[in-house]
């Protein structure tokens, strides 16, 4: 690795230091997901409980009995935060180790970039958008990490790579659909030992969602998503009488989306293949519900429900760069179509090269957003995080192909 590479290298490690780790530091705000990963390792807030949900951000966690939860979700977040905690309770450690993760990735990523192209790369993930969830416990940032070490990985696609797909494929259920992308490429490069177990993970990890959640989620997707009035409920297999619902979520007041004797019954009468039935019944509904979503939820790049300050920090301001996580929602706010073109040409420039990662990238954020759309109604917004991920590599590897001929 040459100087300027050497410089680049130092400047990530220090810009994420002075948001991870020096007051006031960046994190992100629980949105109620916290849980399903501490309470397997029993921690909690020290303070308050899990009552500053979505207003602030917290920092300081303790071990009590009363954050024991088996919640049922296995996720590859999970040992990344038993490592962490391991070291002490302040999430400045768990973030410490996303950290870490992060500049072997950008180091592998160096050797094969241009600096004005490694430039860019060290300005997009290092943005807030991405740092803020380093100090947190969603499983979306081992999804992140997984995400980009397959990146970077990809042209030896050993078993490095193939373990860095397993960070991905096990960092939550809705990713794990996707892993069929990694298996392809590791078949057609000969390494059809790992694409098996890639498949076979990707085949397994859906099946980890606990029932309850996913009932829940088919009430928000079909109450608050899909269903207008009586006929398209009876599309859907659900009795009239059940219309009061339609514009209702699970958290709504008086609806029975907590109520697990009433969704158990919910899930015998309808489920996600009801879903996509309709969905292929009704195309131009589905196409509405897309662009909905693309003009309405992707501009929320940072969600804006989710603090990334603690209480005590509150007016405080500190070293975070937003400067590309507010160009992009700029883009989606002023001109949602921006994302289509981009997209159609990065297809045809990776087919014109013959790009097998960059069709796969392509291949997976398009996934990442229908999936996202069409069968998630609440935080749509935050769990196209992914999304906005994919298309951040993909400006990236641009960036390297156009700068090579410099």
């Amino acid at each position: 690795m040459n100087a300027s590479r050497r410089v680049l290298f130092v400047v990530c490690a220090l810009l994420l230091a002075v948001q991870l780790f020096i007051p006031p530091f960046a994190g992100m705000a629980n949105n109620g997901d916290f849980p399903r990963v501490t309470g397997w390792l029993s921690i909690g807030p020290r303070v308050n409980g899990w009552s500053d949900n979505f207003y602030y951000f917290v920092s300081d966690y303790m071990r009590a009995p009363q954050y024991s939860w088996e919640s049922g979700a296995y996720s590859s977040e999970l040992p990344l935060a038993w490592i962490g905690t391991r070291f002490g309770l302040d999430i400045r450690w768990v973030g410490l180790v996303h950290a870490l993760v992060l500049l072997a990735a950008f180091r592998l990523a160096l050797r094969r970039m241009t600096v004005p192209a490694a430039v860019l790369a060290l300005v997009i993930f290092t943005d807030l958008s991405y740092t803020a969830y380093f100090n947190s416990f969603y499983m979306d940032t081992a999804a992140l990490l997984g995400l980009l070490l397959m990146i970077v990985l990809a042209e030896e696609s050993g078993v490095w790579f193939a373990a860095a797909a397993l960070l991905f494929i096990f960092s939550k259920p809705q990713h794990g659909l996707f892993g069929v992308l990694p298996a392809a490429l590791l078949w057609f490069r000969g390494a059809r030992v790992l694409a098996g177990v890639i498949l076979a993970a990707s085949l397994i990890s859906p099946l980890t969602v606990p029932a309850a959640q996913t009932r829940q989620s088919l009430f928000n997707v079909v109450f608050f998503k899909i269903a207008k009035d009586t006929a398209d409920l009876a599309e859907l297999g659900i009795p009239a009488d059940n219309a009061k619902y339609i514009g209702m979520n699970a958290y709504t007041p008086g609806s029975p989306g907590s109520d697990e004797a009433w969704l158990a019954d919910f899930g015998t009468r309808t489920g996600y293949g009801a879903v996509a039935i309709f969905y292929l019944r009704h195309p131009l509904r589905t196409a509405g519900v897309l662009w909905q979503d693309l003009a309405r939820e992707a501009f929320q790049i940072r969600p804006l429900n989710l603090r990334t300050f603690r209480r005590q920090d509150e007016g405080r301001t500190g070293l975070r760069h937003t400067f590309w996580s507010d160009l992009r929602s700029w883009l989606f706010r002023v001109w949602p179509w921006h994302i289509v073109i981009w997209y159609a040409a990065v297809v045809w420039f990776a087919v014109k090269g013959r790009s097998a990662l960059a069709l796969g990238l392509c291949a997976l954020a398009m996934g990442e957003f229908c999936l996202t759309s069409l069968t998630d109604a609440c935080e749509t917004y935050r769990h196209l995080f992914i999304f906005h991920a994919v298309t951040d590599a993909t400006v990236c590897l641009a960036a390297i192909r156009f700068t090579r001929a410099w």
